[in-house]
């Protein structure tokens, strides 16, 4: 955010300030993406930040329980719907969207 602040090429963003209807398991829900920035080019771009083992298929392993399995699984879908009604939502306007994780903020 401090650099959001204080980048010359951003023109301004807010937190959380998009909803986007999307789908899951049959029912509807609201996703509000982490951050909407706008460039001085006016271009806009949702962000969304998530733990990058998130934004990968979970694979099963010796120490893991059959529940933490689920839920990891559940999470993973439940962002893919997310993501999916996101792109969707920003080709409708010309936007871009992206997501981020530890790997690419650091």
């Amino acid at each position: 955010m401090r650099h959001l602040d204080t980048s010359p090429n951003i023109k301004g963003w807010c937190s959380e300030c998009v909803i986007i209807p999307y789908i899951f398991n049959g029912r509807k829900h609201r996703y509000f993406p982490d951050f909407l920035i706008i460039d001085e080019n006016n271009r806009r771009v949702l962000v969304e930040i998530k733990p990058d083992k998130q934004t990968k298929l979970p694979r099963k392993s010796k120490t893991k329980s059959k529940k933490t399995m689920i839920y990891e699984s559940i999470t993973y879908h439940k962002n893919l719907a997310k993501w999916e009604a996101a792109k969707e939502f920003c080709r409708k306007r010309d936007w871009e969207f992206k997501i981020l994780t530890e790997k690419n903020l650091f």
